[in-house]
């Protein structure tokens, strides 16, 4: 199976350009949010911790290339868009998706489950799907 993560854009010294700060600044202000600080307020409104408007400045500078979660999803739901769509706009996950094949066994009960992903109205259903792939591509070793 192909793999649509771009490994480079998980480092600093793979982001050639602030995408992300440039999605993050641009939508903030499509929403009314004219400070940081409004979209700070915002994430931390979502739960999942306190976000403070110097995190969005290291966002929107390029500091941080990509929030980790619960960040990314504090983020994604204040900027009313997805997790895959602020992965898509980092460059860590590469258009086009391909179709993905559920990766379980038919009788596995997971498989059923994962099949059922893309018909949910969730807009985490697609970021689900891929790291789940994505950790099966890339298992941790084991040691003994």
């Amino acid at each position: 199976m192909e793999k649509n993560i771009d490994q480079a854009a998980l480092s600093r010294r793979g982001m050639p350009q602030n995408r992300l700060g440039e999605f993050v600044s641009n939508r903030r202000r499509e929403l009314g949010l004219t400070s940081q600080r409004d979209l700070a307020r915002q994430m931390t409104s979502q739960g999942g911790g306190y976000i403070d408007s110097n995190y969005i400045t290291q966002l929107e500078s390029g500091r941080i290339d990509i929030p980790r979660q619960p960040k990314l999803g504090q983020l994604a739901t204040a900027l009313q868009t997805t997790q895959t769509d602020i992965l898509r706009t980092s460059g860590v996950i590469t258009d086009p998706l391909p179709d993905i094949p559920n990766p379980f066994d038919p009788l596995d009960p997971r498989a059923t489950i994962f099949d059922a992903l893309p018909k949910l109205d969730n807009k985490n259903a697609e970021f689900i799907r891929l790291t789940v792939v994505f950790i099966l591509n890339n298992p941790l070793e084991t040691i003994d």
